[in-house]
């Protein structure tokens, strides 16, 4: 509630059963519903019960439901991560501005750099290494849409433009999994790769991990690095996820809408993929809001993000806090302890982003280093000690003044089940006691939205890029360009 009032990014530190969900987060989703803002809402969902205890509920109060369930991949709502990259392109070819044509083609290579950063396995010891994997996804990234860039003659209409991607199922064919596949097959790659002429910029891209003899196996170790960064493209069911998409970022703008990232807490093969797919989500928001007059959105977006600290690092997080509320976005992030915080961010930015929350809630922990954080954070109050000395003489009485802890490290740590201390900026901590969800009978029990299964493609058939396909038109290109330039 004091969220929804003061428009304030907010921490809850809690344990299991603590009393984070039943609470805290299932009651901000309901009043967020409840309210006439509807915000729009990001939430990430360790076992699916925020889904099914307040999806039924929102449907009523007029909310979209969308819901990406990494723990049964076969039902929900599907994303492609190259989506956002496949716009971008799209636009840069249904310009005939010159200008135009270059404003698109930069973003959408700043699109694939980004991504391709938060794909690969990072060596926190080498950024050499990692930097050389990044550019080889980020080749073939934009390899691919060279090629089709190649089969758009300068000259044709839109028309003619539209006429041939679609005939090319060109969409279809741009994911994450036909990525993954083409790093695979070294051979194939490289040729693909170097017969483009010198200022392809998949080319210079790559180029200085493509360095390779017999002598020299670097390109043999990074193609390993790649093929473990993207083998999770490999799975059948995360193939078939993120080879389709009917996510539309444009709902979290224009409707009252919430996604669901359902995953499962004790596997974090996916935490990859779901940092990437909050990092989209808050990229287009912040892009939308750029370009309206205040400078930001209309609708406030409320990222709820259980299990925080334990998701893939998210880039530049420290930025996002910092900037976000003025553009309307706002985080509540969910931590058993702040240990967890500086493990995944480090001690100096973990700092920032603890800062950066104006509302702190203290239910539970056993680490000792976060309860000492927060009866610091929760401040002082000055009490008068009183000292009597006595002798055979006589007895004085001094007074002095001392600083002595709001709440003591032992009093947290022993907080009763149910109970919490607030302390939002510039307020005194508050105790509270935790009503929680399931005695609140808040909402009568509604059905849960019943999702719909995921089409099972053919990809090899319609969804996967083969540039053995590709190779030869792509040499007999850059030959005849060649010959142009010697010949005139």
């Amino acid at each position: 509630m004091f969220n929804l009032k003061n428009n304030i990014h907010s921490v809850i530190v809690g344990l299991t059963a603590s009393g984070k969900t039943q609470g805290i987060v299932l009651p901000t989703i309901y009043l967020n519903g409840k309210s006439t803002a509807k915000p729009n809402m990001i939430v990430t969902d360790p076992k699916g019960e925020l889904y099914n205890l307040t999806s039924g509920f929102l449907v009523e109060n007029g909310y979209k439901i969308k819901v990406i369930d990494f723990r049964n991949l076969e039902k929900g709502n599907t994303w492609n991560p190259l989506k956002l990259i496949y716009d971008d392109f799209i636009k840069m070819l249904m310009t005939n501005n010159e200008k135009e044509k270059i404003k698109w083609k930069i973003k959408y290579q700043d699109k694939v750099r980004s991504l391709s950063r938060m794909l690969i396995n990072k060596n926190p010891e080498d950024e050499f290494w990692n930097e050389s994997t990044s550019m080889i996804v980020q080749g073939i990234i934009l390899a691919i849409l060279e090629d089709y860039e190649d089969k758009i003659n300068k000259n044709n209409s839109i028309r003619e433009t539209e006429e041939i991607l679609n005939q090319e199922l060109f969409l279809n064919k741009f994911n994450m999994a036909s990525v993954a596949a083409i790093a695979s097959f070294k051979k194939d790659l490289v040729e693909w790769l170097n017969n483009r002429k010198n200022t392809s910029i998949a080319k210079i891209t790559a180029s200085q991990a493509l360095v390779d003899s017999k002598e020299n196996r670097t390109l043999d170790s990074i193609l390993i690095t790649v093929a473990k960064s993207l083998e999770i493209f490999n799975n059948d069911f995360i193939r078939n996820l993120t080879s389709q998409n009917d996510i539309n970022y444009n709902d979290f703008i224009e409707y009252p809408t919430i996604l669901y990232i359902i995953f499962s807490d004790e596997n974090d093969n996916y935490y990859k993929l779901i940092a990437i797919l909050i990092n989209q989500i808050y990229q287009f928001l912040t892009n939308h809001a750029s370009k309206t007059i205040e400078q930001k959105l209309e609708k406030p977006v409320y990222f709820i993000l259980d299990e925080f600290a334990n998701l893939t690092k998210i880039n530049n997080f420290e930025r996002w806090v910092s900037i976000s509320r003025s553009r309307n976005i706002f985080f509540q992030l969910i931590l058993q302890d702040i240990n967890q915080l500086k493990l995944n961010y480090g001690d100096t930015i973990a700092k920032i982003i603890l800062n950066n929350c104006g509302m702190h809630i203290f239910l539970h922990t056993n680490d000792l280093e976060t309860i000492k954080y927060y009866s610091e954070l929760f401040g002082t109050k000055t009490i008068e000690q009183i000292s009597i000395n006595e002798n055979k003489n006589n007895t004085s009485v001094s007074k002095s003044l001392k600083s002595h802890p709001l709440m003591l490290t032992s009093e947290l740590a022993n907080l009763k089940q149910g109970q919490g201390i607030v302390k939002i900026s510039r307020y005194n901590p508050m105790k509270i006691n935790l009503k929680l969800w399931k005695d609140l009978k808040l909402v009568e029990k509604t059905k849960e939205f019943q999702l719909k299964e995921i089409e099972y493609i053919n990809f090899n058939k319609k969804y996967f890029y083969d540039i053995k396909n590709n190779k030869k038109e792509i040499k007999e290109n850059y030959i005849n360009e060649f010959v142009n330039l010697t010949t005139t």
